[in-house]
C-alpha cells in the first residue's frame, strides 16, 4: 500500500505544526507532547527556561496586580503576594540531595526544613543548625570560647625529683 507523493508530503509538513503553535505561544515542544528533539538532560533545562519565559512575566504581573488591588497602602507595607514556582523548578531527587546537602552542611538550613520541602513530618531535634566545625550545632560555635584552665608548669620546687634532702626509705 503506498501512499502518493502529495500525501507523504502534506504528512511531512504537519511535523511542523507541534513547534510552530509552541513557538506561538513560547512554549518548548515537549509541553505539547512533541519528544521528537528531547532528551531527559534537554527537557530539564527546558521546563527551567519554561518557567522564566513563559510563566514567570505572567506571575510577576499577576502578583503586581494582587497587591495593588487586594492590599490597602497600609498592608502594602507588610504583606505582599508572591506565587510558588519552586516546584516547577525540582529538580531530580540527586540534585535535591546535593542542594539540601550544601545548605545543611553550611547551617542555612536544618533537618525539618529539608523534610518540609520534601513533603515530609518534622523530627524531634530536627530544628537545629549544624556548622562544618566538625558538625557542632550552630548555638554551641556562637558561644564564647571558655578560657583554658592555667596548667602548672613542673619546677624542682613542685616535684619530688627536685627534693634531694629527703631521706628515700
Amino acid at each position: 500500500v503506498a501512499i502518493p507523493p502529495e500525501d507523504s508530503q502534506f504528512l511531512e509538513t504537519r511535523q511542523f505544526q507541534i513547534p510552530e503553535i509552541a513557538r506561538w505561544f513560547n512554549l518548548p515542544p515537549h509541553k505539547l507532547k512533541d519528544l521528537t528533539r528531547s532528551s531527559f538532560s534537554n527537557i530539564e533545562s527546558e521546563q527551567i527556561s519554561f518557567v522564566t519565559d513563559s510563566i514567570l512575566p505572567w506571575l510577576i504581573r499577576l502578583e503586581s496586580n494582587y497587591n495593588t488591588q487586594l492590599l490597602n497602602k497600609i498592608e502594602q507595607k507588610r504583606l505582599f503576594y508572591r506565587h510558588n514556582v519552586e516546584g516547577l523548578l525540582r529538580g531530580s531527587a540527586r540534585e535535591r540531595g546535593e542542594f539540601y546537602r550544601l545548605l545543611w552542611n553550611i547551617g542555612a538550613m536544618s533537618i525539618n526544613e529539608i523534610r518540609g520541602k520534601e513533603n515530609m513530618d518534622p523530627i524531634d531535634g530536627g530544628n537545629e543548625y549544624f556548622v562544618p566545625m566538625n558538625m557542632v550545632p550552630l548555638r554551641r560555635a556562637l558561644e564564647e570560647p571558655k578560657e583554658p584552665e592555667p596548667q602548672q608548669i613542673p619546677t624542682k620546687e613542685n616535684t619530688d625529683e627536685g627534693n634531694e634532702d629527703e631521706e628515700v626509705v
